[in-house]
């Protein structure tokens, strides 16, 4: 937190869960937007603000809600990358764990990672446009 938002953000996005995106051509864009997002002291904040929602809101701290997937009536539609391992064995264990898999769906988007808003929009685009 000490070193400000530009060493966060690097040190942030060198993780193994961002490598896709890091080869993306929107990343140094991407990064400017990020740190140009706040100046000065603003900058500082931001930096407490980050890291306090990631220590609090990290995936890994949250309680599991596992016994709850089989009780969702509403449709519901996934979308992983198939470069983030984690996230596409967690969603398929979803889908197995759902009572009714005729609500919910999963889209494994080919050639990205973890942020598929960011590698691959029009995908994402196309398969929300499909699910509604």
């Amino acid at each position: 937190q000490e070193a400000g938002l530009d060493a966060f953000l690097r040190h942030w996005y060198a993780g193994a869960l961002w490598a896709t995106l890091r080869r993306h051509p929107a990343f140094p864009r991407v990064l400017q937007m990020r740190s140009a997002s706040a100046d000065g002291g603003a900058a500082a904040a931001a930096v407490t603000e980050l890291a306090a929602a990631l220590t609090s809101m990290s995936t890994g701290r949250m309680e599991h809600m596992w016994s709850s997937v089989s009780r969702v009536r509403l449709p519901v539609k996934l979308v992983v990358g198939q470069a983030d391992p984690k996230y596409v064995t967690i969603n398929t264990h979803m889908i197995k764990v759902a009572r009714d898999t005729s609500t919910i769906s999963l889209a494994v988007v080919p050639r990205c990672g973890h942020a598929v808003h960011l590698e691959q929009p029009l995908v994402l685009l196309s398969q929300l446009l499909a699910f509604y």
